[in-house]
């Protein structure tokens, strides 16, 4: 790195090393860095102080100089990047974020980072902690709303939510644009839908939202009829 800088990961015992050729001396080391094995490239940041560790498939991990602690970590995927902070906050585009999927203790299933945008997304977040800026504290992460479907005809569904935190609004979309939005209420709602009412429409897609801003999983349905993809 401008010629004057050396960055290495060490092998069998693996630690980052950013060794300065002028001074010969090392001057950024990460004794444990995450993800060993899957070790790409090494860069530094504009100002040196944060070592950035590009692994494959995407993940991204960054550590301080001055101590060898993580900071940062993300994904890199399709030319979208989302970074996250120590405490879960978060940021990046909703396509990134989509990608990233996260297990809830008693929460049944994997959900997705995008789901919290409305509460742990911050602007802004990757130039602020890289700057070494006030840390925001620890977010209370709640359960968010959950979705499910119970076929109730040939082309007949109920639609379940319910959220701790009150419901929002549930969404439906097929062929990429939304076309249904129906107002809700209460820590439970049910919602009839019928895929008839849609035809040439395949595949439909259910989202709902509570009054936190946090969104469930998306739930996919496939109507009666359509060949598999």
């Amino acid at each position: 790195v401008d010629d004057r800088y050396l960055l290495v990961a060490t092998r069998p015992i693996v630690r980052l090393v950013v060794f300065d050729l002028e001074a010969w001396a090392p001057v950024c080391t990460v004794s444990d860095p995450y993800n060993q094995a899957a070790i790409e490239r090494l860069a530094l940041t504009p100002d040196y102080r944060h070592l950035v560790q590009l692994n494959r498939a995407g993940a991204v991990e960054v550590y301080g100089c001055e101590d060898g602690a993580r900071v940062l970590s993300g994904l890199f995927v399709d030319g979208e990047l989302v970074v996250m902070d120590e405490n879960g906050y978060f940021d990046g585009s909703e396509d990134a974020a989509a990608y990233v999927q996260m297990k809830l203790p008693g929460v049944p299933g994997r959900q997705f980072l995008s789901q919290f945008s409305g509460t742990l997304r911050v602007p802004g977040l990757a130039a602020s902690v890289l700057e070494g800026r006030k840390r925001l504290d620890r977010p209370e992460i709640r359960m968010p709303p959950i979705v499910s479907v119970k076929r109730l005809t040939d082309d007949g569904y109920q639609i379940a939510a319910t959220s701790g935190a009150g419901l929002r609004a549930l969404q439906v979309f097929a062929g990429g644009r939304m076309i249904r939005h129906v107002e809700l209420e209460g820590e439970s709602a049910t919602v009839d839908f019928a895929s008839g009412e849609h035809p040439g429409e395949g595949f439909f897609t259910f989202v709902v939202s509570d009054t936190t801003g946090m969104t469930s999983a998306p739930l996919e349905l496939m109507a009666p009829n359509t060949a598999p993809v």
